[in-house]
């Protein structure tokens, strides 16, 4: 698993910078502020899962999946800290990585 550097939008802009999607996944600290960037730039869809480590409000433990599709990108986010392990990252999964880029962007 890769920790993902945290890019910081401001107002002068960003021009994020991306990185190959590991294949075992991706972590990056969270403090509540930021957003997590996915895109592919083939077709078929990817699953992205990002893993839950307390309950929600509803009493549940459960991850988070949303769908990245192919030859496209998706903003998710901002994470909760029910999402935060022990060092205060936020994981995440790939059902498959190829040709999947992804950049942590704090607000």
């Amino acid at each position: 698993m890769a920790t993902l550097d945290i890019q910081q939008i401001d107002l002068g802009g960003l021009e994020p910078s991306y990185v190959a999607a590991a294949e075992l996944g991706d972590d990056f600290v969270n403090d509540g502020e930021v957003f997590f960037h996915a895109k592919k730039s083939t077709a078929g869809d990817v699953t992205l899962t990002f893993d839950s480590v307390l309950a929600c409000n509803q009493g549940f433990d459960h991850d988070l999946e949303v769908t990245l599709p192919g030859e496209g990108e998706i903003l998710v986010g901002p994470f909760g800290k029910r999402f935060n392990d022990e060092n205060n990252k936020v994981g995440v999964t790939y059902s498959a990585h190829g040709d999947v880029t992804v950049a942590a962007i704090r607000l």
